[in-house]
């Protein structure tokens, strides 16, 4: 009896999953005019590639004109959609990543890659950094590192080689240059 008792426990522990802090910024009240970026206990958990967010919080974030919002919890930043669908998203500047002319960049086996605002996936993950784009471009890196902090936070990346891809993630500049040499 004792052995059944331990092993039902066992396996209520295994299936009971802790829900951890979340943030993000909730829907405008009569309470609540300007809401701000809140962390809220006891939220949402994100393992193994899946996110769950508890009903009622996930009924109380903003999800704004474009149908999803930012979103943090388990050391990971996210944008998602009020149905659940969700996107990791790479943390930069203190939040989730911003969408530049359209695209985001999430981390995909290690490597860098582009998603638009439905979600979908629009430039595979092929390098080892990429920036945002700017004019239709991102310059990305092959080989590259991420190196420490400076004393500001910032860290800067290093090495590698370096060019330019277009939306559709095509070279438009070989990755074939030195950071400081890449043509414009």
């Amino acid at each position: 009896m004792k052995v059944a008792i331990f092993t039902l426990l066992l396996l209520l522990s295994f299936s009971l999953q802790a829900m951890e802090t979340c943030a993000y910024f909730a829907k405008v009240t009569p309470e609540n005019q300007h809401p701000e970026w809140q962390p809220y206990e006891d939220c949402a958990t994100y393992r193994g590639g899946h996110l769950k967010i508890k009903p009622n919080h996930l009924s109380s974030i903003s999800f704004g004109s474009f149908g999803f919002a930012p979103f943090w919890t388990s050391e990971q930043y996210f944008y998602i959609k009020n149905n659940g669908d969700f996107l990791p998203v790479i943390a930069y500047d203190n939040g989730a990543d911003t969408y530049r002319e359209g695209f985001v960049r999430s981390i995909v086996n290690s490597k860098i890659a582009y998603y638009d605002q439905s979600f979908k996936l629009v430039a595979p993950p092929k390098y080892d950094w990429g920036w945002p784009f700017y004019n239709g471009r991102a310059l990305v890196c092959s080989g590259c590192k991420i190196a420490e902090a400076d004393r500001d936070g910032h860290k800067p990346v290093v090495s590698g080689l370096w060019g330019y891809i277009d939306k559709a993630g095509n070279e438009v500049v070989p990755v074939n240059y030195k950071q400081h040499e890449v043509p414009e």
